[in-house]
């Protein structure tokens, strides 16, 4: 068996659940054990509601000490991927905390279709004018498509999925006839990825991904030559595992993932 080096950490669905991220009873013990273990690690989220010092913050209200540098976040790679792409203006398709993000990072946010670029994230109020807005921006003014990340669905409070932003920015293509591939700055995104790799020392082979997402987890940092352990806490269950996925290891909680660790 591989020896394990280090961790990237998926956020919601394995460290906490819900809106308020609240933290499931193992993970405080967990991320002791990798303290005390001297297992450097990395949380990895998709979240594009909070800012990674928001991130934090809620973490150690709930009694998880995390640093901020110890979280790799689409919001810390988006504005400068942004300006080097020459967008100035924007229509976001996401949450007021992440218009006041862009805008306080020099971004004019619209809500109108003449724009540079749609910026695509979680949404729980998506509407059927911004769908129209976004659409329109796209086929008739020219628009570049982004997105925060490339989720297919988010679990809600509620045990119900919802489109993320990877799925929205699909039908966005089809609706748009968008040409091209949009870019995206959430987890096997090229910058995201890039800022990952570069805080680790070691070979990707020596590292392991802890995530409840199967497809951009999983099996994308598989396809990256890292180990990939499917926690069953979050979105997705074993009866999801489809024919050519193949996580190296699965578990129902981190306490079962400190057991396995402890005894590699």
């Amino acid at each position: 068996m591989r020896r394990i080096k280090g961790l990237l950490i998926d956020l919601d669905g394995v460290l906490v659940k819900g809106k308020a991220m609240k933290p499931f009873p193992d993970a405080a013990d967990f991320v002791a054990l990798l303290r005390d273990e001297h297992i450097p690690f990395r949380i990895v989220t998709n979240n594009s509601t909070k800012t990674p010092e928001g991130i934090v913050r809620r973490l150690q209200e709930n009694g998880i000490p995390i640093l901020s540098q110890e979280i790799v976040s689409p919001l810390s790679i988006c504005p400068q991927v942004l300006q080097e792409r020459g967008v100035e203006t924007l229509f976001v398709m996401g949450s007021d905390g992440l218009k006041e993000y862009l805008a306080a990072n020099g971004f004019l946010v619209k809500t109108e279709a003449t724009v540079d670029a749609v910026l695509v994230a979680q949404d729980r109020t998506l509407s059927f004018q911004e769908t129209k807005i976004a659409i329109t921006a796209i086929k008739s003014h020219g628009a570049a498509l982004f997105a925060m990340n490339d989720n297919r669905v988010i679990l809600d409070d509620d045990g119900m999925v919802f489109p993320g932003a990877g799925a929205i920015c699909r039908m966005l293509i089809y609706a748009a006839d968008y040409e091209g591939h949009y870019v995206h700055f959430g987890k096997m995104g090229e910058r995201y990825n890039q800022t990952v790799f570069e805080e680790f020392h070691q070979d990707k082979a020596t590292l392991a991904i802890i995530s409840d997402d199967l497809y951009t987890d999983i099996t994308g940092f598989q396809e990256e030559g890292l180990m990939g352990i499917f926690i069953t806490s979050g979105k997705y269950g074993v009866d999801d595992i489809s024919t050519g996925m193949k996580p190296d290891a699965i578990f129902d909680s981190l306490s079962e993932v400190a057991v396995f660790l402890i005894n590699r």
